[in-house]
């Protein structure tokens, strides 16, 4: 659900932001474009929205709750070749494979296809599925190279691009890949997951987030890092688009979870 339209500010120099989540105490989206965020199952704690102090002023902290947002803008974005995510996040404990942001078909889908960012071996990785040429499904995972550790402030930028993928840590490139295969099938739902693994709409209570997250962004192309060709040297240079610090300091010093 969302506003018909690019809003306004997007002359502002931003005109590749799609959706944009403070977590200000508030789910609003900040961008113009009114994407609606709902939460479809609260935590074992709580069913409310759990704001705490984030990276960022306040953040999000999701507590294994799960999030949706519905929105056939974002949707078709994510049926694209080139988009970008960013986001902060601050991991309180590791479980199973604890998920960030998703959009992907259900296992009864064929050929299954999508995306979503996780943690898996305490490292950030980035995943897409593709078709192939002979109507075969191809898995691309970029498995980060920076240990996570908790309690800790982290930024992490993943950008689609045509025939390649990048992962970024605190503006850093810590995993990148290239093929010769292109996205050619869309996911079957517009309905994107956050704090959870979603297919086809329906979430999976097992891999969900206990994570803080603050100002996640969404973007059309490269986003803040608009090279032409992102590769690693111009997209490092030019990621000091990360609102803030860039991150990584323990969040005693910013007020996170668990901060005294």
């Amino acid at each position: 659900v969302q506003a018909a339209g690019a809003p306004a500010a997007a002359a502002s120099g931003q005109s590749n932001l799609r959706a944009l989540f403070n977590f200000d105490d508030t789910l609003d989206d900040s961008s113009g474009y009114n994407n609606v965020m709902t939460l479809l199952t609260g935590s074992s704690t709580s069913d409310t929205d759990t704001f705490v102090m984030g990276k960022e002023n306040n953040a999000l902290y999701l507590k294994n709750s799960i999030y949706s947002i519905d929105s056939t803008m974002l949707g078709d974005l994510f049926d694209e070749d080139t988009w970008t995510v960013q986001f902060y996040f601050q991991a309180t404990s590791l479980s199973t494979r604890p998920t960030f942001i998703s959009r992907y078909d259900s296992s009864s889908t064929d050929p299954r296809c999508g995306f979503f960012v996780n943690i898996n071996s305490a490292r950030v990785t980035f995943y897409r599925r593709i078709l192939n040429s002979d109507y075969t499904t191809d898995w691309k995972i970029l498995t980060g190279s920076t240990a996570i550790a908790l309690s800790t402030w982290y930024h992490v930028t993943a950008i689609s691009d045509h025939n390649a993928m990048y992962l970024f840590v605190n503006g850093a490139l810590d995993a990148s890949a290239t093929f010769s295969e292109e996205y050619t099938k869309p996911a079957q739902s517009d309905v994107i997951g956050i704090g959870v693994f979603m297919q086809e709409g329906t979430p999976d209570p097992i891999e969900t987030a206990d994570v803080t997250m603050d100002e996640l962004r969404i973007y059309a192309n490269y986003g803040n890092c608009d090279a032409a060709d992102p590769d690693a040297a111009s997209c490092a240079a030019l990621l000091p688009a990360i609102p803030g610090d860039t991150g990584g300091e323990a969040s005693g010093e910013f007020g996170g979870v668990g901060a005294g």
